[in-house]
C-alpha cells in the first residue's frame, strides 16, 4: 500500500509538472504573438506546434470570469497536447480575471471555427459574471491589435444585456496611409530610441497594452525599473506619457510596422516635412478636423451572432 500511495503521488506531480509547463508554453506563444514574431512562436514549441499557427488569421475572445474558474475552464477544455483543439486558452499574466482565448478562422477568413467559440458564448448566458469581448479578425501578426480590439469590446460587453459584445471600430490608421510615407514618419519620430537597450523597447511596446504594474508582473521585474525605462524614452521623444495625445502617438508608431533598420528618410531633410504631411493627410480622410481634434466614431457594438 505503501509503494501504491508513493507512485500515486509521483504520478500526481508528474501531472501538475506537465500542467505548468504546458501553461508556460501556452503563455510564451501568446506573448510571441503579441511581438508579432509568428516564427519565433512556432521555434518555441520544438515541433509540437499548435495548430492554430498553421492558420493565416484569428479572432481572440477575452473572458471575464472569476480567476478561481480561470484553470478549471482551460483543463475542461485542453487536450493531450496541451492545446485547446485549434484554439488556444491562455491565463492573462496581468489581469487575473481575465482569459484569453486565441480562435481560428475558417478558410473564408470570416467566421470562427467550431471548437471554443459557441462553448464560451454558453459560458457567458449561463453565468452572470462572466462577459465576453471579441476582436475582429486579424492576421496572426496582428495579435496585439486583437487583444487591445477584445479589451475595448469587452468593456462594452459588461453594460449589455447579453454580456457579449464584438469590435466593429475603423479600420487601422496604418491601413489608410500610404505605407512609405508612413513608415518614413515612425522612423522619424522614432529615431532619437534607434540605440536604445532592446528591454527598453520592449517594455515600452508591453506598456501601450499593460498599465506599469502589469508590466513589471509580467516581465518579474520592480515598477520602479519599469518607469526608469519608459522615462528614458520619454525624455529621448519629449513626451508626457501620461498625456493620453503623446500616448496615442505611440500606437501609431507601432501600427507603421516600424522595424530598427532605419533606411535612409525621404523626409530626412526637413524634419518637420512628415509631421507636417501626416496632419494634411489625417484632415483629409477625416480622422481629425482642421483644428486638430479627432473625429469620434463608435468603435464597438453589442452583438450576440456567431463568429
Amino acid at each position: 500500500m505503501v509503494e501504491v500511495s508513493r507512485r500515486v503521488r509521483q504520478a500526481d506531480d508528474l501531472a501538475l509538472r506537465h500542467q505548468q509547463a504546458a501553461a508556460r508554453l501556452r503563455l510564451a506563444v501568446f506573448m510571441a504573438l503579441m511581438a508579432g514574431e509568428v516564427t519565433l512562436a512556432r521555434r518555441m514549441t520544438a515541433g509540437a506546434v499548435p495548430p492554430l499557427l498553421d492558420t493565416e488569421r484569428l479572432r481572440i475572445h477575452l473572458l471575464r470570469c472569476p480567476p478561481s474558474d480561470r484553470g478549471r475552464l482551460i483543463d475542461a477544455y485542453q487536450d493531450a497536447s496541451g492545446y485547446h483543439g485549434r484554439g488556444l486558452m491562455v491565463r492573462c499574466p496581468v489581469y487575473d480575471h481575465h482569459l484569453i482565448c486565441l480562435l481560428p478562422l475558417d478558410r473564408d477568413g470570416d467566421r470562427v471555427e467550431g471548437g471554443l467559440a459557441a462553448p464560451l458564448r454558453a459560458l457567458v448566458r449561463d453565468n452572470p459574471h462572466y462577459a465576453l469581448g471579441i476582436s475582429a479578425p486579424v492576421s496572426l501578426q496582428a495579435t496585439a491589435r486583437a487583444y487591445d480590439q477584445a479589451r475595448h469590446a469587452l468593456a462594452v460587453a459588461g453594460q449589455t444585456p447579453e454580456r457579449v459584445a464584438g469590435y466593429h471600430g475603423r479600420p487601422p490608421l496604418a491601413g489608410l496611409l500610404p505605407r512609405q510615407q508612413a513608415l518614413a514618419w515612425a522612423r522619424a519620430f522614432l529615431e532619437p530610441i534607434r540605440e536604445a537597450p532592446r528591454l527598453t523597447l520592449d517594455i515600452t511596446s508591453l506598456a501601450l497594452n499593460f498599465p506599469r504594474s502589469g508590466v513589471a508582473r509580467l516581465l518579474d521585474i520592480s515598477r520602479n525599473t519599469v518607469t526608469a525605462h519608459l522615462k528614458r524614452v520619454q525624455d529621448a521623444l519629449n513626451l508626457n506619457l501620461q498625456d493620453p495625445r503623446s500616448r496615442g502617438r505611440q500606437p501609431r508608431c507601432a501600427a507603421s510596422n516600424w522595424v530598427p533598420s532605419w533606411p535612409t528618410r525621404p523626409f530626412a531633410a526637413s524634419p518637420t516635412a512628415a509631421p507636417r504631411w501626416s496632419a494634411n493627410r489625417l484632415v483629409s480622410i477625416g480622422v481629425v478636423s482642421c483644428c486638430g481634434c479627432p473625429v469620434h466614431r463608435p468603435a464597438v457594438e453589442r452583438t450576440c451572432s456567431g463568429g
